[in-house]
């Protein structure tokens, strides 16, 4: 029916928005592939129409798929289960136009969402648990959209490129700066390592939790050997990528985190003469190669340093040397012959080579 796509005063309606969104998500619209002439006429519409309804329209469309009908949600459904708007289709956020609806909508939905829970909720304390953990969960669905760290149902892993989305950006920068200790609570429960990278890079207000993430290195309680390295691999890439914005916050940081990585270098050896997967956490995963792959990933980021960071230098200089030294006293091996010995040399000569580029790359300093 035309009148439900262009009302009497010429406004796109709701029904329009609706259709267009369903075309663009169905790949019927050969002229909308990046989905913008969707978003125009969902702003457009707004201009018009009571946002609740443009909203409540969009977001069916959006959590449609090629091969299921839409979904039926009350505007009212919607603000008090805001994450149910996380559920739509991988396509969604990898398509331009379509990404900018639904950040529009979720943010929306998320303030109503933070006044109900206010206004429901016995005791204000109760309520900022709640609110914690849906920004929890919502900040780690964003950020694993925007690195395209995409995981499909059944396990296997979605390649994608990592998204250069502003809007995406600026809505996990404005969680992070209002939520003290999200990307502490992010790290602590772990992060796919391209998601790590994204917040780093895109988010220097991660530098805000250092001390809350400081605290948890060093509680030798709360996190398994292998998820205190990885941890420390953030915790280093954020002291040394936003760490010059405030050094008095970043030093410790970069001592907590060099700290979890001497400390864990004979994990990353494994046991001699036993194979490398005896190690394992209790979901199977082995801790040998969880802390190898921390590793690398920390002295590679090591080469990074820049500037006149006199304090990042000195304590990344202290931690190379005693990595350096035990690589030395390692690779004099008594009574280890064989397969076993040439291996343990070659990933010792391994970890040798990372710690000498990281030194040649902030100037070779270190005599090693």
């Amino acid at each position: 029916n035309y009148g439900l796509i262009i009302s009497d005063e010429g406004a796109i309606t709701p029904d329009r928005v609706f259709i267009t969104i369903r075309e663009c998500l169905q790949g019927n619209s050969r002229t909308d592939p990046s989905g913008c002439r969707a978003e125009r006429f969902f702003f457009q519409s707004r201009m018009h129409f009571h946002s609740a309804i443009i909203d409540t329209k969009a977001a069916c469309a959006l959590l449609s798929t090629r091969h299921s009908p839409p979904p039926f949600f009350t505007y009212s459904a919607l603000c008090r289960d805001p994450l149910v708007l996380l559920k739509c289709h991988i396509s969604v956020w990898k398509c331009k136009g379509l990404r900018r609806i639904i950040l529009s909508i979720l943010r929306r939905a998320l303030d109503a969402n933070e006044y109900i829970t206010y206004e429901t909720a016995p005791t204000k304390e109760v309520a900022l648990e709640i609110l914690s953990v849906r920004d929890t969960i919502v900040a780690r669905c964003l950020l694993i959209a925007g690195s395209g760290s995409f995981v499909i149902g059944n396990g296997r892993k979605e390649a994608s490129s990592p998204i250069h989305c502003p809007m995406t950006m600026g809505f996990i920068r404005s969680m992070v700066a209002r939520q003290k200790g999200l990307v502490a609570m992010l790290l602590k429960q772990g992060l796919p390592e391209g998601a790590v990278d994204w917040l780093v890079e895109f988010v220097p207000e991660s530098l805000l939790d250092a001390p809350l993430i400081t605290s948890c290195l060093s509680e030798r309680n709360s996190l398994t050997a292998a998820e205190r390295l990885t941890m420390a691999d953030a915790a280093l890439r954020i002291a040394i990528v936003h760490g010059s914005r405030d050094e008095s916050e970043a030093q410790p940081l970069t001592y907590a985190a060099l700290t979890v990585l001497v400390s864990s270098f004979f994990l990353v050896l494994g046991p001699i003469g036993v194979p490398v997967n005896v190690i394992c956490e209790e979901g199977g995963q082995d801790v040998t190669q969880v802390c190898r792959k921390a590793t690398f990933r920390m002295l590679k980021a090591m080469q990074k340093i820049r500037g006149s960071r006199v304090s990042l230098k000195n304590e990344v200089n202290m931690a190379l040397s005693k990595i350096a030294g035990l690589c030395k006293s390692e690779g004099v091996m008594t009574g280890v012959v064989g397969i076993i010995a040439s291996k343990r040399k070659s990933l010792l000569k391994e970890i040798w080579d990372a710690v000498t580029r990281a030194n040649n790359a902030m100037g070779g300093t270190l005599q090693i």
